[in-house]
């Protein structure tokens, strides 16, 4: 989990420079240290829910950089703001959350779609094998 805390450290601190060119330097800033910050939310429920390494969570986080780089984005910008940023603090985080839990139940909706159709496919060779001996889809023999 300290590698989180210095990764932050670091972009935070290389990145810092980018405020000294005007409107662009801010929004290259918060594009960076955004996707940072993201993988810094999102690092809990891969480590502690779906038990992964911080390596694994890093290529996922890494591999799907555009949605981390966005929410980031906002949640940096928002945190720019003079005394809001108290309260977007606290809102990113719950922002977090409920991404997560929109994750989780893509996830759950997908693992029951994979579980109705392998459950279709099942009765459907089993159906297909019936036939094959010589029933028809009713069950009875043609005789």
């Amino acid at each position: 989990m300290y590698t989180i805390v210095v990764v932050q450290i670091i972009a935070l601190i290389i990145t810092m420079p980018l405020h000294a060119i005007p409107l662009f330097g801010t929004l290259i800033y918060c594009y960076i240290n955004g996707w940072v910050m993201a993988w810094g939310h999102q690092i809990h429920y891969h480590v502690e829910i779906k038990e992964w390494s911080a390596k694994q969570s890093l290529k996922f986080a890494w591999k799907n950089r555009g949605d981390y780089s966005m929410f980031g984005f906002v949640a940096v910008a928002l945190e720019l703001i003079p005394i809001a940023n108290l309260v977007f603090l606290w809102t990113n985080v719950v922002g977090a959350a409920l991404w997560t839990a929109d994750i989780i139940l893509d996830e759950q909706k997908l693992l029951s779609r994979e579980d109705l159709t392998d459950g279709r496919a099942e009765s459907s060779s089993y159906q297909a094998a019936q036939r094959m001996d010589g029933s028809n889809k009713y069950g009875s023999t043609d005789n």
